[in-house]
């Protein structure tokens, strides 16, 4: 069973195969290796936490003025810790890896679709915690944009769009 330890560890595995001097910015910053890292009980808490953060904001996703204050606390706090725009992408980039590779082991399929699905999430994430704010579309609720189905009684919304922003 995938495990939110096991996700968590599995991300900052790869996350510091990638780039090992990204390990300053942590509490865990003296140890010397990924071994001491991961027994480590500052890692292994950490660990947990970024994960119970990552569900915790992908459970928001629908519900964008509770998502947004969460997603810009933590950015001013990771911007505290000395997190500079470039680590959002190697992040965004080893989050994507890490999901791959737990997608296999829950034998779920990473489809290009669900690979882009989560890109998308992420970039909401990342210029949301980078104080860059973000948008989405959504059907236009003016009377306009109103179709009346009689086989259904039932207003329904046409193709007219419109951006919403939230900015920081």
């Amino acid at each position: 069973a995938v495990t939110m330890e096991g996700v968590g560890e599995l991300l900052f595995k790869i996350l510091f195969e990638k780039d090992w001097d990204l390990v300053q910015l942590f509490p865990f910053r003296n140890c010397e290796n990924w071994e001491q890292v991961k027994v480590d009980p500052k890692f292994q808490s950490h660990a947990v936490n970024v994960a119970g953060s990552v569900d915790a904001a992908v459970s928001l996703l629908g519900n964008p003025s509770e998502l947004v204050p969460v997603l810009q606390g933590l950015g001013k706090r990771h911007h505290g810790y000395g997190a500079l725009e470039e680590h959002y992408d190697v992040l965004g980039a080893t989050l994507l890896e890490t999901l791959e590779a737990g997608a296999g082991v829950a034998k779920v399929s990473w489809t290009p679709e669900l690979r882009d699905a989560w890109t998308d999430v992420w970039v909401t994430v990342a210029t949301t915690m980078k104080g860059e704010g973000f948008s989405y579309t959504m059907p236009a609720r003016t009377t306009s944009n109103h179709l009346y189905v009689p086989e259904l009684d039932r207003l329904v919304l046409k193709d007219k769009m419109l951006t919403r922003v939230f900015a920081n």
